[in-house]
């Protein structure tokens, strides 16, 4: 089997999700790891925002003014889910991109 191309693993990972260049590439473990993270983090900032906005009281027509109150709201009550999510959504998508164009030596099928 002919190697696969590295930058489509990494466009893979980038614009796909992260873990798919590393499947491309046969590494299912980390590929596999990489997208329950992405998956984990997507999972937590939707459900600290959702929980936030269950508690925000708003009524239509909003203003400038209470769509900056309702976005700061949602930022302190959901803060720490949101940071934490958005921090391993970064995390999982840099690692894959960055495994994707530069595998460690010796990673091959099945790692």
């Amino acid at each position: 089997m002919a190697p696969r191309n590295p930058l489509i693993a990494a466009l893979l990972s980038a614009a796909v999700l992260p873990g798919v260049g590393q499947l491309y590439l046969g590494r299912p473990r980390l590929g596999a790891a990489l997208i329950v993270a992405t998956t984990a983090a997507l999972l937590l900032t939707v459900a600290g925002a959702a929980t936030a906005l269950s508690h925000l009281t708003l009524t239509p027509p909003f203003t400038p003014e209470q769509l900056r109150g309702a976005v700061a709201q949602i930022t302190a009550a959901a803060g720490p889910p949101l940071r934490g999510g958005t921090l391993l959504l970064a995390a999982a998508w840099v690692v894959g991109v960055a495994d994707a164009l530069w595998p460690r030596r010796g990673a091959g099928a099945g790692e």
